[in-house]
């Protein structure tokens, strides 16, 4: 048993699956199915067994599971530990972002901070706010930035963007007059929002529901130009981050403030980690990079 038998074991949890984690890994399915077949031999108990086409952890692969991932972490810490005085500057961090942060933040800082730490490394994994924080709660990510609200002691929280949402309608929609809206006005409206994964689906099923509504949800998805072109073509009305709506002009397209008193009006990023777990000098040369340079805009 050795380290990368660990790494590989790990992902194929994560995953679920062995044609997603070879992929991820670069290494064949065949060649998995033997470092878990070897695991398993050596320990003498079953890891994982198969359940509706997903790979799923046994009580005793759960158990290993916890194990391996600390002593994955013991081992990476001591590797950097011993490589500080030589290596300050180098490293590499997993980083999760929603696309629209990505989008609409994120992306020139990261250029510029790969400019100032050419020797750090960063992988980006764009996905919704549920699963970046059940991967960085797992260890496939360093460190997310997400949507609030967080419903999770787990994290070290640091808040790093604030904004607000907005309401898009086509122009010929009787609300594209309105100077501002609030939730009640969407009681009888076709939604197009983003799907499960993403916080601000829950933030308006919250809302509605605290208006006494069940939202009548047409379409979800989780590209925001897609539902925009929809709104264009008068198919629904949509709620969508003011960020986003900046990138998006179209003759056609009309928003609309929500009333201040609104809950849905709000729209704030957080950047997490997860508590007690060991962060590396990439990730905390990274992490205040990030503070430093959204504090300043």
């Amino acid at each position: 048993m050795d380290i990368k038998q660990l790494n590989y074991f790990i992902q194929i949890a994560v995953d679920e699956s062995y044609s997603i984690a070879s992929k991820k890994l670069y290494v064949s399915q065949p060649a998995l199915s033997k470092v878990v077949k070897n695991l398993e031999q050596e320990l003498n108990t079953k890891l994982f067994y198969s359940s509706e086409r997903k790979t799923k952890l046994t009580d005793e692969g759960r158990i290993f599971f916890k194990k391996a991932q600390k002593i994955v972490e013991d081992f990476n810490e001591l590797l950097e530990t011993s490589c500080q005085s030589e290596n300050m500057e180098k490293g590499h961090i997993a980083l999760g972002l929603p696309p629209i942060v990505g989008s609409c933040y994120l992306s020139e800082l990261v250029i510029r901070f790969q400019n100032e730490y050419p020797h750090i490394d960063i992988s980006i994994t764009e996905e919704g706010a549920n699963t970046i924080q059940q991967d960085v709660f797992l260890g496939v990510l360093d460190i997310g930035c997400i949507i609030t609200p967080i419903f999770s002691n787990q994290f070290e929280i640091t808040p790093i963007i604030s904004d607000r949402n907005q309401l898009l309608v086509n122009e010929a929609h009787p609300l594209a007059g309105r100077s501002k809206v609030t939730v009640a006005d969407l009681r009888d409206e076709n939604l197009l929002i983003f799907n499960e994964d993403f916080t601000l689906y829950h933030q308006i099923i919250a809302a509605c529901r605290d208006n006494d509504f069940e939202p009548n949800i047409a379409v979800t998805s989780s590209q925001w130009d897609f539902l925009a072109e929809l709104v264009t073509q008068n198919f629904g009305i949509s709620i969508l981050p003011r960020p986003i709506l900046e990138k998006y002009a179209h003759p056609r397209a009309v928003t609309v403030e929500f009333d201040d008193n609104e809950s849905i009006n709000e729209w704030n990023v957080a950047m997490i980690r997860r508590k007690n777990r060991y962060l590396s000098t990439a990730c905390k040369h990274f992490k205040i990079f990030l503070e430093k340079n959204l504090d300043s805009r």
